[in-house]
């Protein structure tokens, strides 16, 4: 499951983070550590497995809420914050 997630990181360079919902309390979360950069010799990923974090929380209420099954078998990305300008 982890290297999925991380081949989903690696392919797309705008996406932060990557989630997979396996139950109401236990989540699989990677994260690109530091920005995204075209010639960098390797990248850094934080994997996380454990208790959802407040925005996680929250997405599991919705999705109970719909009644939608768990495991959720789409996976939820996460894009970088923009800039205000």
């Amino acid at each position: 499951m982890f290297t999925k997630l991380i081949k989903i990181l690696q392919a797309n360079p705008k996406l932060k983070t990557v989630t997979k919902y396996l139950s109401t309390k236990n989540t699989i979360r990677v994260t690109r550590f530091g920005k995204y950069r075209k010639n960098a010799r390797a990248e850094d990923f934080r994997i996380q497995v454990g208790r959802p974090n407040y925005s996680a929380r929250q997405f599991i209420k919705l999705c109970v809420k719909a009644g939608e099954p768990f495991p959720v078998k789409r996976i939820q990305y996460q894009l970088y914050p923009v800039k205000r300008k």
